[in-house]
């Protein structure tokens, strides 16, 4: 007995619940999102920093390797035990326009945890031997990485669109991560791990006494001061002449593409028609390009198109790999289903499942407080609240053919793509 297909609706409305803010005695601003079911919260203390504030190459990744490296009164290990045995976990990151740090723990122990987490705000101290032992990491790391042909590829992609000197295109080298010294790092976590840099998301089970502790210790002046870098850097954007980039590495048995360009950004009136764009011509697994390359010809086992965002630019990119001697036939279709888009309206059915799947995606990332509160930090981060959200819901349940058929023939155009395909 053959199971029938289920049949396709249409979202019928999401919710999209605004944070509770709260303004620390020293300006911090917190926004929560309270209603987690067990005894859990967290903290995300997230700076305006990241690689764009960066001095020198690499800073910021190192600070963030190095954030839990001792302080003045703790080893790395006595940190490491006392966050453990509360059951809590310290994570930072460094990513292009902001630097976090999060905080993990049970409700009954939040007190406990930022005891731990303040001295790590204010006193680490980078030892010179946790240095070099990330540095070796580093290279090790970057040696397995410079023989793979997908990472090659993506370094070499960012760098065409960017430059080789912006902090969204820059190549990591050996000498960038041997260059790295102390005083590189202690003065980025000076400077750019600054209150005045820094909101807060909360997220999980919470209440007036959790809210009185953050503040007296994340919004007591005495407690956490540093001081504020003068100039942040005015990067621009050099993107390569050339728009085509082959790389070769030994022994390869396969091709990995990247084609793409710089592209609108979240705020644009475009950007939401072309996001349900992508969807369709590559942004899942229905998608035309899965459907022609992977199903109907065998060209790869997946292929995929996506906007990557940044706080003060955009990229889109489409990537995928394939076996050298499908390197032509899969370029060619590629750019086969970029112009059947510019020439055909999409047919009501699939852009209805396109839209459906892109509000699935809405649903998943407001379900609950933690994805609620990731969303929200998200979106702040690029200068929009979640009323972006609302409008993205109206407008993919309103768009028709004609429209999106309009925003391929501005966008999908093959002059105007890089191209780099390392073998």
């Amino acid at each position: 007995m053959t199971t029938p297909i289920p049949a396709v609706k249409t979202v019928a409305s999401i919710q999209f619940t605004e944070p509770e803010v709260y303004t620390l005695d020293n300006g911090l601003e917190v926004f929560g999102f309270n209603g987690a079911g067990n005894d859990v919260i967290k903290v995300d203390l997230i700076f305006s920093s990241g690689r764009w504030t960066e001095n020198k190459p690499l800073v910021s990744a190192f600070c963030s390797d190095l954030l839990k490296s001792g302080t003045k009164d703790q080893s790395a290990f006595d940190l490491a035990e006392r966050i453990d045995f509360l059951g809590g976990t310290l994570k930072s990151s460094a990513g292009y326009n902001s630097f976090t740090l999060s905080l993990y723990c049970l409700t009954r122990h939040l007190e406990a945890c930022l005891q731990i987490l303040l001295p790590v705000l204010n006193d680490t101290i980078f030892p010179e031997n946790e240095i070099v032992l990330t540095q070796q990491k580093r290279l090790s790391k970057l040696k397995i990485n410079q023989l793979k042909n997908d990472y090659v590829g993506d370094m070499a992609f960012k760098e065409m669109l960017f430059g080789p000197n912006h902090p969204y295109g820059y190549v990591t080298t050996a000498d960038m991560i041997k260059s790295i010294d102390q005083n590189d790092i202690i003065e980025y976590y000076y400077h750019q791990l600054n209150p005045s840099l820094c909101y807060v998301g909360l997220a999980g089970k919470y209440g007036t006494a959790e809210i009185d502790l953050l503040n007296k210790y994340l919004g007591n002046k005495d407690n956490w001061q540093k001081g504020l870098a003068e100039t942040v850097p005015n990067w621009e954007i050099e993107s390569s002449q050339e728009q085509k980039r082959y790389i070769e590495l030994p022994d390869s048995v396969q091709a990995s593409i990247y084609i793409g360009n710089r592209t609108i950004e979240r705020s644009h009136v475009d950007y939401i028609p072309f996001a349900l764009l992508n969807m369709v011509f590559g942004g899942y697994f229905g998608s035309r390009l899965m459907s022609n390359l992977r199903e109907d010809k065998g060209l790869t086992y997946g292929v995929y198109s996506y906007n990557q965002n940044y706080k003060y630019g955009a990229a889109f990119i489409i990537n995928t790999e394939t076996a050298l001697k499908h390197l032509k036939t899969c370029l060619k279709e590629i750019y086969f289903e970029m112009d059947r888009l510019k020439d055909q309206l999409i047919p009501e059915d699939e852009l209805l499942m396109a839209g459906n799947y892109l509000l699935g995606r809405l649903l998943d990332q407001v379900d609950g407080p933690f994805k609620l509160s990731n969303t929200f930090m998200s979106l702040k981060g690029h200068g929009l609240s979640l009323d972006y959200f609302k409008q993205m819901e109206k407008t993919i349940k309103s768009i028709n053919p004609e429209q999106l058929l309009e925003t391929a023939q501005k966008y999908f155009i093959k002059e105007n793509m890089f191209e780099v395909v390392v073998k």
